[in-house]
Formats: structure tokens, C-alpha cells, sequence
């Protein structure tokens, strides 16, 4: 069954949808800090293949204690 209702009010809303609208000015700004922020999260992260190569040999669990006995390991000393 078709709701001519609901479709009209997705009519409406892709009009308004594609209506231009002003571009924040700081968008660029913004977008290049969250690019760092993603990137300092992410690196070194390539060198940090060991819970890779324990995942696909002993499995998820176990390299996930693994990592965590490790951390507590860092963490005491």
C-alpha cells in the first residue's frame, strides 16, 4: 500500500534538501583538525602488528588477554 501522504513529505523534504545553503566558513578548518586528531590516534598503530599476528594464531580471546596483560604490565612499571 502507498501513503501518497508520507511520499509528498519525501517530495518536500529532497526539495529542501537540494535548496544551496551557505558553507561554514571554518568547514576547511575544522575538517584538517579532525584529520590530525584522526591521524595522532591512528599512528604508529602499523607498528603495533603484535595483537595482529597473536589474533590470527591463537585467536581473539586470547590475544585480547593478552593485550591487557601486557597493559597491566606497562602500566606497574
Amino acid at each position: 500500500m502507498l501513503d501518497l501522504k508520507q511520499a509528498g513529505e519525501v517530495v518536500a523534504q529532497l526539495r529542501r534538501a537540494s535548496e544551496p545553503r551557505s558553507v561554514d566558513p571554518a568547514l576547511p578548518l575544522e575538517l584538517a583538525r579532525a584529520r590530525r586528531e584522526v591521524e595522532e590516534a591512528f599512528a604508529g598503530a602499523e607498528a603495533k602488528t603484535e595483537w595482529w599476528s597473536e589474533a590470527s594464531s591463537l585467536g581473539l580471546v586470547e590475544a585480547g588477554l593478552s593485550a591487557l596483560a601486557r597493559l597491566l604490565r606497562k602500566t606497574t612499571s
